[in-house]
């Protein structure tokens, strides 16, 4: 289900590209690459810090296609994370498609959104492709983490609210990310929410820790 979903967000963010591509003119696109879930992936490197708003009526009238602010959020989080980050590289900041501030961000909060982050998580422990032989994925797990505190922050139940609406499908999108910040931090924000409503979020907290123990056993039967 999750792995679906994730082949559905790079089919996505493929179209995004090249619909930037267009609008921006570019008559070649580059062939520089990365490869998820099975999908071989033509990566943007068109320009930097740009106006989502201005983006998404440009592809609209150009294109044809009417995005949300949202889409170019999750496309900002993957796009971080298919390029990774070379250890040989002099960058000592991400630079991101859009310019996205805290704003657009409460605006696009959402499960497309985290799973955005855990597919850039995924990708920073990723070495599957010719172009990214030398990287330390810090920069980028750094960056997707951040982005899922600002969701905590911005919205502090949603996190509870995706994980009791679907445990499985949360649980999977844990086991994805191929992360051990991002558990860490799910059990630390669901902790300090107990105050908030202490017979809900002891729930969930004990909740979250059975399926992170089965989920390690079964990681550990599996290897």
């Amino acid at each position: 289900m999750v792995y679906d979903d994730a082949k559905a967000l790079v089919q996505k963010y493929i179209s995004i590209a090249d619909f930037l591509y267009k609008v921006n003119g570019t008559l070649e696109v580059p062939t520089i690459g990365a490869n998820h879930c099975g999908i071989d992936i033509s990566l943007y490197n068109g320009d930097k810090h740009c106006d989502p708003w201005k983006a998404l009526i440009d592809i609209e009238l150009q294109c044809g296609v009417k995005l949300e602010i949202k889409d170019l959020v999750a496309f900002n989080v993957m796009n971080v994370g298919f390029w990774k980050e070379s250890s040989y590289s002099q960058q000592t900041e991400i630079e991101e498609v859009f310019s996205i501030n805290s704003s657009i961000v409460e605006q696009s909060i959402s499960y497309e959104l985290f799973l955005a982050c855990c597919i850039a998580l995924c990708e920073s422990k990723a070495r599957n492709t010719i172009w990214f032989d030398h990287f330390d994925g810090s920069k980028v797990r750094h960056y997707a983490m951040e982005q899922i505190a600002l969701m905590d922050k911005l919205k502090p139940t949603f996190f509870a609210k995706l994980f009791t609406e679907d445990v499985k499908r949360f649980m999977s999108c844990i086991e994805y990310s191929k992360s051990i910040e991002l558990p860490t931090f799910i059990v630390k924000s669901f902790m300090q929410k107990i105050p908030l409503n202490k017979t809900m979020f002891r729930t969930i907290v004990s909740l979250f820790k059975q399926e992170m123990a089965m989920q390690r056993l079964n990681s550990m039967f599996m290897n």
